[in-house]
């Protein structure tokens, strides 16, 4: 039975062999991943081409990265340097987080991490289609291809004639369709980064074909990529379903609120009496002061008048009443004889 130090010995010698044979391969990677591993950190923070120290180009590492690097322009200061958002889209940003944690874009201008790349991507261009067809085809991808259904999102744009679609599985829910059609119109290919495998858009006249590169292709990524484009996602998680819920309840809760406040704030509010402070003098008060003038001897009330904010009783004194003198007694009628009125009588019809 070997013992520790003899296995210890045999790996370490697999080890060299290994290095040696890698070596033999890319002598000139090796020897610049070498540089590179002894360097500072601080060296590494430009992004000057990989080159070996005194100017002279390595063969093998000029055929390994010369034409990926040279393919593509340097990119100017405006288009690398973030932009400052405002406030309003920086809240939205902060709300959208909070609502959904897996489905929110970077910031705008903010290049992807390899450690936030999708676990895959894909990215297609389709003419004559509807949106609702693509959106089912999309969810049949997904259900065929995707390892956890509820990180998968998408996004679906028009362009030149069709719909172009992008798809990702995991990652920071940040989409890159803009930024790689974008970069077709300056470029004829685009390889899109992903945890897994590549991703290469070539230019059609139609559009734009793509495909997976295999997992031992060393292309590089296109540098003016970025990932910034807000996705959807692919399954609903019933985040409005819950929305909905807490504004019914807000709702109601408000409701109760204000029906609470209408009757024991307003209409069941305990009553307090109002009375007049100020006194009204009227003329029906002042009744009972007629009544004493009327009852008074040797004077009546002339009249009744409001004056000065109050009721005046005008009284004057009345004349005292003087009897009419007696007439003097009149002399009475002579009685007449009844004899001699009779004989008046008899003479008076004689005569006519």
């Amino acid at each position: 039975m070997p013992d520790g130090s003899d296995l210890i010995n045999k790996l370490l010698a697999d080890q060299v062999e290994n290095e040696e044979e890698r070596s033999e391969v890319a002598p000139g990677l090796m020897r610049k991943f070498a540089q590179l591993g002894q360097q500072p950190e601080a060296a590494h923070m430009q992004d000057a081409p990989l080159a070996p120290e005194g100017g002279a180009q390595d063969p093998a590492f000029a055929a390994a990265t010369g034409d990926h690097i040279s393919a593509y322009p340097e990119l100017s200061d405006h288009m690398s340097a973030p932009r400052k958002q405002g406030v309003f889209s920086r809240l939205r940003a902060k709300l959208l987080q909070l609502n959904d944690p897996l489905n929110h874009a970077g910031a705008e201008g903010e290049v992807a991490e390899a450690a936030n790349w999708p676990r895959q991507i894909q990215i297609g261009f389709m003419t004559e289609v509807k949106k609702k067809d693509l959106l089912r085809y999309i969810g049949e991808w997904v259900s065929d291809n995707a390892t956890s259904k509820s990180a998968c999102f998408y996004q679906i744009l028009p362009y030149n004639g069709g719909l172009a679609y992008e798809i990702q599985e995991g990652g920071s829910g940040s989409g890159v369709l803009k930024s790689a059609i974008e970069t077709l119109s300056r470029h004829s290919e685009v390889i899109i980064p992903s945890s897994e495998r590549y991703l290469q858009l070539s230019i059609k006249p139609t559009g734009f074909s793509s495909y997976l590169l295999d997992e031992f292709e060393t292309k590089l990524p296109s540098p003016e990529l970025v990932f910034k484009d807000q996705l959807k996602p692919v399954f609903s998680r019933h985040h409005g379903l819950m929305v909905a819920g807490l504004l019914s309840a807000l709702l109601g809760v408000a409701t109760i609120c204000s029906a609470w406040f209408m009757v024991y704030g307003v209409y069941n509010k305990e009553k307090v009496p109002v009375y007049a402070n100020a006194h009204y003098e009227l003329p029906s008060e002042q009744m009972r002061k007629v009544s004493d003038v009327l009852n008074q001897p040797n004077s009546y009330l002339d009249r009744l008048e409001f004056k000065g904010d109050k009721w005046n009783l005008i009284i004057k004194k009345s004349l005292p009443v003087v009897s009419p003198p007696q007439a003097p007694a009149l002399n009475p009628m002579p009685v007449v004889d009844p004899a001699l009125a009779e004989i008046q009588n008899s003479l008076k019809e004689s005569g006519k």
